[in-house]
């Protein structure tokens, strides 16, 4: 299981690629599967 801020660091090197929010939470569910945290 993937922890929270392993997630957010994740999502930190997305938007730094220049990932918008969509873009990021779907390459995070495709990397972490269930674990991925939610858009919200």
């Amino acid at each position: 299981m993937a922890s929270l801020s392993e997630q957010r660091a994740a999502l930190k090197f997305c938007f730094l690629l220049g990932k918008n929010a969509a873009e990021s939470v779907l390459m995070l569910k495709t990397a972490y599967k269930d674990d991925a945290m939610g858009k919200t």
